[in-house]
């Protein structure tokens, strides 16, 4: 799972030009846990999580972690609220 949720980063990243729905639709594993994280809503957002800090859109990312990745992914301007990013 995790393999194929890190594809699924890379081509979204790479090619964002395609809707996060035609991804989702590709990898009907990491469809089912945005459905369990989000409702597949990519403007969800979880203020307060257990620990805390905040989880935000189709996956509910941490800021720390979205922007940890997007810094290796080497994208510029990363938007955690962008699920075409």
């Amino acid at each position: 799972m995790y393999k194929k949720l890190c594809i699924v980063f890379l081509f979204v990243w790479t090619i964002p030009q395609l809707d996060y729905r035609i991804w989702l639709a590709m990898f009907p594993d990491i469809k089912e846990v945005a459905k369990c994280e989000s409702g597949i809503n990519a403007k969800a957002l979880n203020p307060k999580d257990s620990d805390g800090t905040r989880s935000v859109g189709l996956l509910q990312f941490k800021d720390k972690t979205f922007y940890s990745w997007a810094r290796l992914a080497e994208i510029d301007e990363p938007d955690i609220w962008n699920p075409k990013l």
